[in-house]
């Protein structure tokens, strides 16, 4: 089969997609050239670029979080299917970040960039997953001609045994496809911890007197009296604190830690209102 005949089977009508922009980084265009290698080392390499670009996509990642394991790869599969066009790569092999996808969704990608991106989103959800590459008996059988993302039910431990499900944006049904052969590459990368150089917020009874740093908080939202700053505290839990604001009135500011569900989904920057749309886009 040509990359034209492929190109044919697996292209697809896609949407516009405008409304994911703003969670997705912004590539910088740079391209960096890899030695020559067989499909093993584009594996190795695509390990790489997801442990080297996932947080392009670390926001976009909450949007496609869904309640179970399955429900969170059908959600992934569904955007990466219906918003980011197919195209074979031809001699030459790309491997794309993230945000280099996006800003090509257009014109396509293939199973390779498909793969990063969805290993990149289950990297940010803290979710153990495999990068398998199979051998096709019906396409060079002798070859591993195909990559696509494996998660398994059992996260625990990471094993198989329990099940698994994929996550192949290639195809619209994301069944796993026949294979006489397979690789599996594991990925659990453990996010990086930062140790921030801020002194802790001191508390003057249950809020704060100091603005907490700004390195490890961010504004939330605003309370006008004591009662209703320690309601919103209570509904948040230990991710915000209160600060007295030195304004008449008594008014509080309420912080959130900014790695925090609410940090970067509820803040007062603007993303809450953005992140309630691209979620009715999903039939489930």
């Amino acid at each position: 089969m040509t990359k034209d005949e492929i190109n044919l089977i697996l292209k697809r009508r896609i949407k516009n997609g405008d409304e994911f922009n703003h969670l997705i980084e912004k590539p910088k265009g740079q391209k960096v050239k890899l030695k020559k290698g067989d499909t093993f080392y584009s594996v190795s390499m695509m390990k790489v670029w997801v442990e080297t670009f996932y947080k392009q996509v670390a926001k976009l990642s909450k949007i496609l979080k869904g309640k179970t394991i399955q429900e969170t790869c059908d959600k992934i599969h569904y955007f990466l299917y219906y918003d980011i066009q197919y195209q074979a790569d031809g001699v030459t092999q790309n491997l794309r970040s993230p945000a280099n996808s996006w800003f090509n969704r257009r014109e396509g990608i293939d199973c390779k960039s498909y793969s990063i991106f969805a290993s990149s989103v289950l990297i940010n959800l803290g979710i153990k997953h495999y990068i398998r590459q199979i051998k096709q008996p019906k396409f060079n059988p002798k070859q591993y001609t195909h990559v696509y993302v494996i998660v398994p039910f059992n996260q625990e431990n990471g094993k198989l045994d329990k099940g698994h499900a994929i996550v192949d944006g290639t195809i619209q049904s994301n069944k796993e496809p026949s294979y006489t052969d397979k690789k599996d590459v594991f990925m659990d990368q453990k996010l990086p911890h930062i140790g921030l150089n801020c002194p802790a917020p001191k508390k003057r009874g249950w809020y704060v007197t100091k603005k907490p740093c700004k390195k490890v908080y961010e504004l939330y939202d605003f309370a006008r009296n004591a009662e209703q700053a320690k309601n919103m505290l209570k509904s948040l839990g230990s991710d915000a604190i209160a600060h007295k604001s030195t304004s008449e009135g008594g008014a509080y500011n309420i912080y959130v830690k900014i790695n925090s569900v609410y940090g970067s989904k509820r803040g007062l920057k603007g993303i809450a209102k953005k992140t309630v749309q691209p979620r009715r886009r999903f039939p489930f």
